[in-house]
C-alpha cells in the first residue's frame, strides 16, 4: 500500500515540475503529415502516348480553345519545355509541361494564357468600352489598333479576351459584318490627372454646343458624279495618277494651247507614262478633239453615266496587251506557282507592267455573309492577286483593298526529312531509306521519292471562300499516313505562311519540309 502511495506522488510530483521547469519537457506526440505534391508555375504533367503529336494532344485536351489561338498555346508550350528542341515531335514516353488544369474544368486542361485572359476580366475597372460600328474592310485587328492605338502584342495577351467577354454573342470573331455593332474595350491611363480630366469634360461641353449649332446641309451628289468618283478610285487602284485642279493649259505644237477642264474631261497619266484624257460622249467639240489628237493625249471614250463595265472595256481597246478587263459574269481562272484559282468579282482587271502581272477583284458592295478571312486576302495579295470593295459610307465612292496581318506574324511549323523518316519508319517493309539521304537536301526531290516508293501520296484539295464561293483554291498536297492522323506536307518553294495558316485552319496537319540545318 506505501509502496502505491510513493508511485502516485512521483507521478504527481513529476507532472508539476514538466508543467512549469522550462528544462523539463515532455515527450512529443507523433503527428501525421499530409503533403500536397503542387507543381511549380501553375504546371502539369503530360506523358506523351504513342500516335501523340502537339496538335492531337490540343485537340484532345484543350477542347474549349478556338482553332485560331493554337499557335499561340505552342509557344505558351514552348516557354514551358525549355529543353524541347523541336515542338513537332515528340516520341511515346515523354513528359511534358502544360499549363494547370482548372478545377471547373471536369477534367480537361484549359490553356494557362486562356485562364489568365478570363483574369483579365476583374480588369475591366480599367478600361472604358465603346460601341463600334463594323465598316468595309474592317477586322477586329485593324479595329483595336486604329481606335486603342494598340499593338499586336497587347491585344493577343490582354484586349482579345476583354472583346469576347464584352460581345458573348459573337461567336466568331473572324466574322465581323459590316454594320454590325460591336463592344471595342479600350485602354484609360491609370493616372489621368484631374487638368487632364476637366479637359476631356470642356471638350465634351464644346462638342455638345457644336451640335446645337445648326450646320447647313451638304449638297448631295447626284448619281453621275458619284459614278464618276468611283471610276476614278478603280483606275487609281490600276496605276492611274490623275491632274489635280479644276482646269489645265496644255501644250501642244510649237506654240499652241489647249484649255482643258479638267471637272468635265479628267486627265491622267496611265500606269504606262502615256497622257490619257476622258471624254464624256456627247461633250466635246470636234475642234477640241482635234487639239487633243494634236497634242498627242490618248483619248479615251466615257458614256455619260460613267458606267465602269463601258469604261473598262474602252481602256482594254486603249491599252491593247497592257490590259485585260474580264467581265464578272465569267470566272478569271488562273494558274500560278503549281496552284489554280477560280476567282470571281463584279470587276476584274489584269493589268500587265513592265515585268510583272498583277490582277484586281473590284466588289461594288460588302459581302454580307461567309466574307474570306484577312488570312486569304494576305495570301492572295502575295500571289499580286489585290481585291477591292468600296464601302456603305461616303456613298459609295471609293474603293477600299482588303486589311490583312503580316506575314511574320503568323507561326509556319516545320518538318525536316530525318522526322519524316521516323515517321514512315513502320512501313518500310525491308525498304532502305538511308541510301536516298542525300536528297535531304532537295526535299521536294525526297518527297517525290517518297511517293514513288509509296510511302506518300499526292493528294487534291480545294479551298473555297466567300459567298458562292467566289474564291476558290486547288492545290495538291504530299500526303503521309500517321498512326491516328495524317501529315500534309508542302516543299520549301510553296512554304507560304498564309497558305500554311489557312490549311490548319480548314483542318489539315499541314508542315513545312525544311532540311535539318533550317530548322
Amino acid at each position: 500500500m506505501n509502496k502505491i502511495m510513493s508511485i502516485t506522488i512521483l507521478s504527481f510530483v513529476l507532472t508539476l515540475l514538466t508543467s512549469f521547469h522550462p528544462s523539463i519537457t515532455a515527450r512529443p506526440t507523433a503527428k501525421l503529415l499530409f503533403q500536397k505534391k503542387i507543381d511549380q508555375k501553375g504546371r502539369c504533367k503530360y506523358k506523351v502516348k504513342k500516335g501523340d503529336n502537339i496538335y492531337s494532344i490540343l485537340r484532345k485536351l484543350y477542347r474549349q480553345l478556338p482553332t485560331e489561338d493554337m499557335s499561340l498555346m505552342t509557344e505558351r508550350i514552348k516557354k514551358l519545355n525549355p529543353g524541347l528542341k523541336d515542338i513537332n515531335f515528340i516520341y511515346p514516353g515523354q513528359s511534358l509541361n502544360l499549363p494547370q488544369a482548372s478545377p471547373n474544368s471536369k477534367g480537361k486542361l484549359l490553356a494557362e494564357f486562356t485562364q489568365e485572359a478570363k483574369e483579365t476580366k476583374d480588369q475591366t475597372n480599367r478600361i472604358k468600352s465603346i460601341i463600334y460600328t463594323v465598316k468595309s474592310g474592317d477586322h477586329l485587328y485593324k479595329i483595336l489598333r486604329h481606335n486603342g492605338n494598340l499593338t499586336n502584342e497587347q491585344i493577343n495577351s490582354t484586349y482579345l479576351y476583354l472583346f469576347k467577354e464584352l460581345n458573348p454573342g459573337i461567336k466568331d470573331i473572324n466574322n465581323l459584318q459590316v454594320g454590325q455593332e460591336i463592344v471595342l474595350p479600350l485602354p484609360v491611363a491609370q493616372d489621368t490627372s484631374k487638368q487632364e480630366q476637366t479637359q476631356v469634360v470642356d471638350r465634351q461641353k464644346k462638342k455638345s454646343i457644336k451640335n446645337k449649332i445648326t450646320k447647313p446641309k451638304q449638297k448631295s451628289l447626284s448619281k453621275q458624279e458619284e459614278r464618276k468618283i468611283l471610276a476614278k478610285s478603280l483606275l487609281r487602284t490600276l496605276g492611274f495618277t490623275f491632274a489635280s485642279g479644276k482646269e489645265m493649259i496644255y501644250p501642244y505644237g510649237q506654240k499652241e494651247w489647249c484649255h482643258i477642264n479638267l471637272q468635265k474631261t479628267p486627265l491622267a497619266s496611265s500606269p504606262w507614262g502615256e497622257p490619257t484624257i476622258f471624254l464624256p460622249q456627247g461633250m466635246t467639240l470636234e475642234s477640241e478633239l482635234t487639239k487633243f489628237r494634236q497634242a498627242n493625249l490618248q483619248i479615251c471614250p466615257v458614256a455619260p453615266s460613267w458606267s465602269l463595265d463601258s469604261l473598262l472595256t474602252q481602256i482594254e481597246e486603249l491599252f491593247a496587251n497592257k490590259l485585260i478587263y474580264w467581265q464578272g459574269k465569267h470566272k478569271l481562272i488562273l494558274h500560278h506557282s503549281r496552284q489554280i484559282f477560280e476567282l470571281q468579282a463584279d470587276y476584274q482587271v489584269i493589268v500587265k507592267y513592265s515585268s510583272t502581272k498583277s490582277f484586281y477583284l473590284f466588289n461594288l458592295s460588302p459581302c454580307a455573309e461567309s466574307c474570306p478571312s484577312p488570312l486569304t486576302y494576305g495570301y492572295l495579295a502575295n500571289q499580286n492577286i489585290f481585291i477591292y470593295e468600296s464601302g456603305r459610307s461616303l456613298s459609295n465612292t471609293h474603293f477600299r483593298p482588303q486589311e490583312y496581318p503580316k506575314s511574320d506574324s503568323l507561326y509556319l511549323p516545320k518538318v525536316s526529312p530525318s522526322k519524316i523518316e521516323q515517321l514512315v519508319s513502320s512501313r518500310l517493309h525491308n525498304k532502305d531509306l538511308t541510301k536516298y539521304r542525300h536528297l535531304y537536301n532537295n526535299t521536294e526531290s525526297f518527297l517525290c521519292k517518297l511517293t514513288e516508293l509509296q510511302l506518300a501520296s499526292r493528294e487534291a484539295i480545294k479551298l473555297s471562300w466567300g459567298p458562292k464561293q467566289k474564291i476558290s483554291l486547288n492545290l495538291k498536297l504530299f500526303k503521309v499516313a500517321g498512326i491516328e492522323e495524317d501529315y500534309y506536307l508542302l516543299p520549301p518553294k510553296q512554304a507560304n505562311p498564309y497558305l500554311v495558316a489557312l490549311l490548319r485552319l480548314k483542318g489539315y496537319n499541314c508542315f513545312v519540309v525544311c532540311n535539318d540545318n533550317t530548322i
